[in-house]
C-alpha cells in the first residue's frame, strides 16, 4: 500500500513538472512574440480608440484591475509554493479581492459612460438651441 502511495506521488510530481515547464515554453515564447513586435501590448491599459480614431487615454482602474489580478495570483502561487498543494478551497479573502478590484472597473466604466452620454445630450441640445445662420459662440440679437 505503501509503495502505491509513493507511486501515485510520484507520477503526481512528474505531470506537475511537465505541466510548469508547459506553462514556462508558453511564457518565453508569448515573451518572445512580445519583444519581436509580433503582440502589442500598447493598448493594454488604455481605453478602446475613439470615434474619430484616435486611441484611448491610459486607464487608471484597468492598471488596478491588471496589477490587483496578478498580485493576487502571485500570492496565491506563493501559498501553494509553501504547502506543497493546492488549497481545497480558494479562501473568500482572494475573491473578495478580485471582487473589489472588478467591482471598480465596472464602476469606472458605469461613470464613464455616464459622463459620455451626458455629454453627447449636451451637446445635441445646443446644437438644436442654436439658430441656422448663427456662429458658435455667438450672442443672439
Amino acid at each position: 500500500m505503501a509503495a502505491e502511495a509513493q507511486q501515485i506521488c510520484n507520477l503526481s510530481c512528474v505531470y506537475g513538472y511537465i505541466i510548469a515547464i508547459f506553462l514556462g515554453l508558453l511564457g518565453l515564447a508569448i515573451l518572445y512574440l512580445i519583444l519581436i513586435g509580433k503582440i502589442d501590448l500598447s493598448g493594454l491599459i488604455s481605453e478602446p480608440t475613439t470615434p474619430d480614431g484616435k486611441p484611448g487615454d491610459a486607464s487608471l482602474s484597468r492598471f488596478q484591475f491588471l496589477i490587483f489580478t496578478f498580485v493576487i495570483a502571485f500570492s496565491l502561487l506563493i501559498v501553494i509554493a509553501k504547502k506543497g498543494d493546492f488549497p481545497s478551497t480558494i479562501p473568500d479573502a482572494i475573491w473578495a479581492l478580485l471582487g473589489i478590484s472588478g467591482g471598480s472597473y465596472v464602476v469606472s466604466k458605469g461613470v464613464q459612460t455616464n459622463r459620455d452620454t451626458t455629454l453627447a445630450k449636451l451637446t445635441m441640445l445646443g446644437q438644436q438651441q442654436q439658430q441656422p445662420g448663427q456662429q458658435p459662440g455667438q450672442q443672439q440679437s
